[in-house]
């Protein structure tokens, strides 16, 4: 996966700057995520294996399928990566494009997991304060883990912060095997 991470972060760099230029970062990902999804699809794959389809046929393929959703721009950028034979790569550049997105809109993808569901108010009040402390927009997904017993786990990129009582049971159980 790393390879085709590499491979992958020139084309999704040249994406994310056109989709900067044009104010059109709703769009491009809208566009990449529809064509990501046509060529991890397995019959795409067994069709990019093929080699009696050449480029052009596979290239026509996004054409037929998403006709309306791409502009030009979008159906340049489809094509060269047929024509150099990385339309593979799409689902990995538009996780990339997704990623350069949210770093450039100061948003960070927050992961708050309790074991009840939250209503809306204190998922609110939950954003407010990470949005205080951590300076930036914030988009939170909540899932809810029975087996955390109580309290909160808070995800965002590197950082953790466990408040759940597994936690803190876990945390006494190896302060009290050091002493």
């Amino acid at each position: 996966m790393s390879k085709n991470r590499t491979f992958a972060r020139p084309y999704a760099k040249a994406a994310f700057e056109l989709a900067q230029s044009e104010s059109a970062f709703s769009k491009w990902s809208e566009m990449l995520k529809n064509a990501a999804m046509i060529a991890s699809d397995k019959q795409f794959l067994s069709l990019a294996k093929n080699p009696r389809f050449s480029a052009q046929e596979l290239i026509g393929l996004f054409d037929v399928l998403d006709q309306d959703v791409y502009t030009h721009e979008m159906k340049n950028f489809i094509r060269i990566l047929g024509n150099f034979k990385r339309l593979a790569l799409l689902p990995e550049i538009a996780t990339l494009f997704e990623e350069m997105r949210a770093a450039a809109e100061r948003v960070v993808n927050v992961e708050l997991i309790c074991a009840q569901p939250l209503d809306d108010k204190l998922k609110e009040r939950f954003i407010q304060v990470l949005m205080k402390r951590m300076n930036c927009n914030i988009s939170l997904e909540c899932q809810v883990d029975q087996g955390i017993m109580g309290g909160a786990i808070i995800r965002a990129g590197d950082l953790v912060i466990d408040g759940s009582i597994r936690g803190r049971l876990a945390r006494l159980s190896d302060a009290v095997g050091i002493l």
